[in-house]
């Protein structure tokens, strides 16, 4: 396994381009990212609760609309 890769920047068909953060990253396995997020919703279940995919979607259609996404 590589050392680290750099971070992908996607660029949209209307040019504009985004990225996470530019620089590189250390690549890990499955399993070290699934424990990671079992991790990270460990911590963090509290905050998702009442809150649904559907719920979810809605929120960012709406903010699209609004011009905030």
């Amino acid at each position: 396994m590589a050392t680290s890769t750099e971070k992908k920047t996607v660029v949209t068909p209307s040019g504009a381009s985004f990225g996470i953060a530019p620089g590189y990253e250390n690549p890990v396995s499955a399993e070290t990212m699934f424990r990671r997020r079992d991790e990270w919703y460990a911590r963090n279940r509290h905050l998702l609760e009442g809150y649904s995919s559907e719920r979810f979607i809605e929120q960012k259609r709406l903010d699209a609309k609004k011009g905030l996404a």
